[in-house]
């Protein structure tokens, strides 16, 4: 015998035993989508903060070549600087190009490295050359953030300074020292987390273990890179400026009066040039007599007579034993010949030792129109200084028909 038939649930049961199952799938799916959302967007920020670093690495290894080019050139101190501060300028401006944008207007990159460097590394005027160029692209972005982004450049470019002054400055930069350089360098975070607010804020704080990776990373991996091509090129600079010099008296050697001569006595056509050649009198004698070192004292005690007695832009140079030139470029011949007389009374009151008077035969060269090569000049000035010899010593001959080239 069967049992009583059970009866089907309704249409309408059903639907709402689905519903009720929709509803609870629905909840706690709103429930865990904003983990995942979080999640993923935590990804980004990591994905696009490594980004950040990875370009701002490229863009200083581009700039390490640009300083290793520019450091070994000769230009000017001035310009080679200029040119390097422009150079890391530009490496901040480019890395304002991929910001990671905290806030609507507020923006995070890596330029702050390129601006700490070129204090360090090139001194003041390449943190200020640095710094302008970054801060007019700074400028020309806008935003709300524009005054933090500017006080931010501007401590790192003091703090970069500071580090490349030679009192604080360490003789040789080690490892601990560029790390120490890259934590000072993000104190620019620290104003990040005074100034941001809200959301600002949270966005800010995963970026900052990025940057501080980045700033301590390139300056050991950089600083160390620049502080070895920066000394190569001092030695490789002092080493020309050796070639040039005599090691005695730091006057220009032969070898450097012929490389400056034509760049010196053709700037300017307004007035003629001039040549002097000295001639210490009796120097031999007085070294044969006194020892060679009291004959380097007069030698030394007779250049600075000589560079004390000339203009700021005459060349003075030590060409044999006790011979001396003078270069005297845009000269007129009456000044020519007031300046070799006042280099021959200097030496005779200056160079006396141990009551041992010093005078000295002088001999110029002077032309007013075209050119004349060195061995000619020479030859003229030896010339005239020969008859000062002939005519008693201690006295200036000046050729007054020696106005034309030859």
């Amino acid at each position: 015998m069967n049992g009583p038939r059970r009866r089907s649930p309704s249409g309408a049961m059903r639907y709402a035993c689905r519903r009720s199952i929709y509803v609870e799938y629905s909840r706690q799916s709103k429930r865990h989508q904003p983990r995942t959302e979080c999640r993923v967007s935590r990804r980004r920020g990591a994905m696009q903060s490594a980004l950040l670093v990875v370009q701002g690495l490229g863009l200083m290894a581009l700039l390490t070549i640009a300083f290793s080019v520019v450091h070994g050139q000769s230009w000017p101190r001035g310009l080679r600087h200029a040119v390097l501060g422009l150079c890391f300028g530009l490496g901040a401006i480019l890395s304002m190009m991929q910001p990671i944008p905290v806030a609507p207007g507020m923006l995070v990159d890596t330029r702050n490295l390129f601006i700490g460097f070129a204090g360090a590394f090139i001194g003041p005027v390449g943190a200020i050359v640095a710094l302008a160029a970054a801060a007019i692209a700074r400028i020309t972005i806008g935003g709300a953030g524009l005054g933090l982004g500017l006080i931010s450049m501007t401590t790192v470019a003091c703090v970069g300074t500071l580090w490349g002054l030679r009192r604080l400055r360490p003789p040789i930069m080690t490892l601990m020292h560029c790390v120490l350089m890259g934590v000072s360098f993000s104190i620019t975070l620290v104003i990040g987390l005074i100034a941001l607010r809200g959301e600002a804020l949270q966005n800010f704080l995963p970026i900052i273990p990025f940057i501080l990776m980045f700033n301590v990373g390139g300056s050991v991996v950089f600083g160390m890179l620049f502080e070895r091509e920066r000394r190569s090129a001092r030695r490789e600079r002092q080493l020309q400026n050796d070639a040039q010099l005599d090691p005695l008296t730091a006057a220009y050697n032969r070898r450097g009066l012929d490389r400056l001569y034509s760049d010196v006595m053709y700037m300017n056509e307004n007035f003629g040039r001039g040549l002097l050649l000295i001639d210490l009198d009796h120097f031999k004698k007085i070294n044969d007599t006194c020892g060679h070192a009291f004959g380097d004292e007069v030698l030394r005690a007779s250049t600075k007579a000589i560079q004390s007695s000339v203009r700021g832009g005459d060349v003075v140079a030590r060409i044999g034993g006790e011979e001396f030139v003078v270069l005297l470029p845009d000269v007129t011949q009456e000044n020519a010949r007031r300046i070799g007389e006042r280099i021959r009374s200097a030496i005779r009151k200056a160079a006396g030792v141990d009551g041992v008077t010093i005078t000295a035969s002088v001999g110029a060269s002077y032309w007013q129109h075209g050119g004349r090569s060195l061995d000619a000049a020479l030859k003229a000035a030896d010339g005239s200084m020969y008859e000062a010899k002939r005519q008693g010593r201690d006295r200036m001959v000046f050729p007054e028909s020696d106005l034309h080239p030859r």
